[in-house]
């Protein structure tokens, strides 16, 4: 449902599927996100906000577009891609220039809001400005009705974010059970449950032959959390982590946006398996990084 509705307003205004991916399907899918962090920060938990925000970046790209592309080759072209995948990747640049004191503060938070009510007044000059895209071969169907695909898009990603929540909540309680830090379950567990809307719309969406609402999705949650819930969170009560780890979740972040740069026009099953070995590596990586941790 949320697919064919991302699709719909794309036909229906007439725009790329890909901006629209961007904008309002990668804002949506970024609830469960947004949910977790305001909660965890509420609650004083800055190190489960953090690694839910930074952890789930890792996961879309690696663990998620990885999967996508063992379907098979995804057609991309790297000059419709090139500013989007620039401002990606200066989401963790930022985040980690203001965590090089130790803490992200209050104003380190407004400062990423700042950047994220940039990069989002640019991105709609530019839907503004771009060409009008024909609009009558979606799903093969015709143009939906307006209030048809406001029903779409509201019921898909309220069940979307449903339950995201639930396999966050979830996988927090067997974590706790089995006594792990809070950091590595914000960066693995509650970050794959909240990437679940992500996950779907992407494979659903690569199955109905509609690419870049896939991608588009994925590269806006990114934006969405490495800037917006990330601010928001800091801007709730000023993080100060354990940094090793973070520095970790963050060196991925980074290392999973330059995976995205297609190649001859496309991102191929090779390129898959070499994210899902690299996500692999994450979490085998950011264990040993808390194990040094610990140890100090």
């Amino acid at each position: 449902m949320f697919v064919r509705g991302v699709v719909g307003t794309a036909q229906r205004l007439r725009l790329s599927e890909l901006l629209v991916a961007m904008t309002i399907a990668a804002c949506a899918t970024s609830a469960p996100e947004l949910t977790v962090t305001i909660m965890a920060s509420a609650d004083g938990n800055s190190a489960l906000a953090m690694g839910d925000a930074l952890g789930s970046n890792v996961t879309n790209i690696l663990l998620i577009l990885g999967a996508a592309l063992m379907f098979g080759r995804l057609s991309a072209s790297m000059a419709a891609l090139r500013w989007h995948l620039a401002c990606v990747l200066a989401a963790p640049l930022a985040a980690g220039a203001l965590l090089a004191d130790g803490s992200l503060s209050r104003t380190d938070g407004a400062l990423l809001l700042g950047g994220f009510a940039g990069w989002l007044a640019a991105t709609i000059v530019r839907i503004r400005r771009a060409p009008a895209e024909p609009s009558d071969v979606a799903d093969g169907h015709g143009v939906r009705p307006a209030a048809l695909l406001t029903v779409l898009l509201i019921t898909g990603v309220a069940v979307l974010a449903v339950a995201g929540r639930l396999f966050a909540q979830s996988g927090r309680a067997l974590a706790v059970h089995f006594d792990l830090p809070d950091a590595v379950v914000g960066a693995t567990v509650v970050a794959l449950g909240t990437s679940m809307p992500e996950l779907m719309t992407t494979l659903v969406a690569r199955w109905r032959g509609h690419n870049d609402v896939g991608l588009g999705t994925l590269l806006g949650s990114n934006l969405f959390n490495g800037l917006a819930i990330l601010g928001t969170a800091a801007v709730m009560a000023p993080i100060r982590p354990t940094l090793l780890p973070v520095w970790v979740m963050l060196a991925f972040g980074v290392l999973a946006v330059l995976f995205v740069m297609p190649r001859h026009g496309h991102l191929g099953r090779l390129r898959g398996a070499a994210m899902l070995a690299c996500y692999g590596l994450y979490v085998a990586a950011l264990g040993a990084a808390l194990g040094l941790d610990s140890v100090r």
